[in-house]
């Protein structure tokens, strides 16, 4: 908020001005360390922030951000570098079972929808999904979605149970006229893709099992009241709360 209002005279005068009495002090390098920051924040960070809880958007999304960081190199390496060696420990939806979320996105074009089809369908399909962690991509500026598909990416359809080729083999125009189609759109537009949720729930789990008794049986007891419990109280409303 500083910087966005740097240009007026009260705020100089408190802030920048070694002239008077200061209410806070931004040094030379403080000062353009703010403003590299606020620009990067403006440009990236806010948009990929607030796009980031779409599921079907998350591949699309997560391979542009990526792609603007490379770019971004030109601007302010350091920085680049930084948020780049970030995004490569979160490369989950650019993931060959995950990247597939794209054919459900409003983002991608019909042209691209296609050529991804076209990829998966050029490629065996496993008896079975192998599951564990997935192997993540190496992108460069002229990676594409349809470059990430490989023979794991039927994984995505075995898992959710869906058999896409019935509508996998037309036209992308026609795909919302099956229900499967939809039915799978439906997942991957509700389905939770920011892990910050679930790395708290991990670490509460963590936390909360060292503190339990050693006992086995004391144990599956505390398991079942608290699954009863929520039950009982499936959200922390006022009206769930207030049930006796």
């Amino acid at each position: 908020m500083i910087l966005a209002f740097s240009d007026i005279k009260l705020v100089k005068d408190r802030c920048f001005s070694k002239k008077v009495n200061k209410v806070m002090v931004f040094e030379e390098e403080e000062l353009r360390n703010s403003w590299r920051f606020g620009r990067f924040t403006i440009l990236h960070y806010i948009p990929a922030f607030l796009s980031s809880s779409s599921g079907r958007d998350a591949a699309f999304n997560d391979l542009q951000l990526y792609k603007a960081m490379l770019k971004y190199l030109e601007v302010d390496r350091e920085l680049a570098e930084s948020a780049l060696a970030t995004l490569s420990r979160h490369l989950w939806y650019l993931a060959p079972q995950t990247v597939l979320f794209a054919l459900f996105s409003d983002k991608v074009s019909e042209d691209h929808k296609s050529r991804m089809a076209c990829r998966l369908l050029t490629l065996d399909r496993k008896e079975s999904p192998i599951l564990g962690v997935p192997k993540f991509p190496v992108l460069t500026a002229e990676t594409e979605l349809c470059d990430l598909i490989t023979e794991d990416s039927w994984d995505f359809f075995a898992v959710i149970n869906s058999d896409p080729l019935p509508w996998l083999t037309k036209r992308v125009s026609e795909w919302e006229s099956y229900a499967d189609y939809n039915k799978v759109k439906a997942f991957v537009s509700t389905v939770k893709v920011v892990n910050d949720c679930a790395d708290r729930a991990v670490a509460l789990a963590t936390d909360y099992y060292k503190v339990l008794p050693k006992d086995t049986k004391m144990r599956k007891l505390i398991f079942q009241v608290v699954e009863e419990n929520r039950k009982t109280f499936p959200d922390s409303s006022k009206r769930t709360l207030s049930k006796q």
